[in-house]
């Protein structure tokens, strides 16, 4: 993982105008690395689930487990051997 420092502040703040938003971060993750662990969380969320069948807890699980699996569908549609997770700090 590598993180990826903002390059200029004064050029976002020109583009910006007043107003400023914060700086802008990424990280620079290992795709195959973060596949394997979408995977594994899943799988615990799956085990999650099975404890809270039937209970007012199960349909917060299902949702996480739903927005998860999507999270792990995009991450293995996109190409190369990396992926960029960019983040606005506050």
């Amino acid at each position: 993982m590598n993180r990826i420092p903002h390059s200029s502040r004064d050029v976002e703040a020109s583009r910006e105008g007043p107003g400023l938003k914060p700086p802008l971060e990424s990280l620079l993750l290992d795709r195959a690395g973060l596949i394997r662990i979408l995977k594994r969380s899943l799988f615990e969320l799956h085990q999650n689930r099975d404890s809270v069948k039937g209970t007012s807890a199960e349909p917060e699980a299902v949702q996480w487990i739903n927005y998860w699996a999507e999270v792990l569908a995009w991450v293995k549609d996109q190409p190369g051997g990396q992926v960029i997770l960019v983040g606005r700090r506050a």
